[in-house]
């Protein structure tokens, strides 16, 4: 598992434990972020 595959997981637990709609919200756009990110550190080289 990559640092950026590490971190996306972390983010996805914390949106599973929170119930705030705001931060769930803002959670779940950095998850994707995150994700994003992995594929792209997958991608290189």
């Amino acid at each position: 598992m990559t640092v950026a595959e590490l971190g996306a997981a972390r983010i996805q637990e914390f949106i599973k434990s929170t119930s705030v709609a705001a931060d769930d919200l803002s959670a779940r756009r950095a998850c994707s972020r995150a994700t994003a990110g992995a594929t792209l550190v997958k991608g290189l080289p």
